[in-house]
């Protein structure tokens, strides 16, 4: 492997967005509506959500959009009010809304892969340096500025694609 790693923050090897900020009319059947309780280690938590209409789906989850604020497979979902440390990969099948108590991290591609950042990021050095900027005096809470600035190590891409084999099931 090389020696060619580095220490980057988020922000320099990702997109930061979160969740929709409007209130939004909660219903029985719809769209899954998910908040940062419904992000467990790796999978999400289902036993408990609520629904939203299509058309709020539509509206705040835009389909031709390319903000963050619309998932792509191999965005890194986690909890960033309430659960530090959770995290979970959205799949191409997926199809969600969610609060802005999730944060999204969408990897550049060309410096980051999917995988090996839900690796470090479920680290547990990298989610003691998030639980350390819990802005929160009773829920935890960090916000997209903090999230851009925590720093994570960085190999070459060749390195990352070597690396799989170790932190992947």
């Amino acid at each position: 492997m090389s020696s060619e790693w580095t220490e980057v923050e988020v922000g320099d090897v990702c997109s930061v967005g979160d969740g929709a900020h409007s209130k939004v009319s909660r219903q029985t059947s719809g769209v899954p509506y998910l908040t940062s309780k419904n992000i467990g280690r790796g999978q999400l938590k289902l036993e408990s959500f609520d629904y939203i209409s299509h058309n709020d789906f539509e509206r705040l989850f835009p389909s031709n959009s390319k903000a963050t604020r619309r998932p792509q497979a191999g965005d890194i979902l986690i909890g960033i009010i309430g659960t530090f440390g959770n995290a979970y990969v959205y799949k191409k099948s997926d199809i969600f809304g969610f609060s802005s108590s999730i944060g999204v991290l969408r990897p550049d591609k060309t410096k980051i892969l999917s995988d090996y950042l839900y690796y470090i990021i479920t680290s547990q050095k990298f989610r003691a340096a998030h639980e350390n900027c819990d802005g929160g005096s009773v829920q935890g809470y960090t916000n997209i500025p903090t999230i851009k600035k925590l720093k994570l190590p960085l190999p070459p891409i060749g390195d990352q694609k070597k690396l799989r084999i170790y932190f992947l099931p």
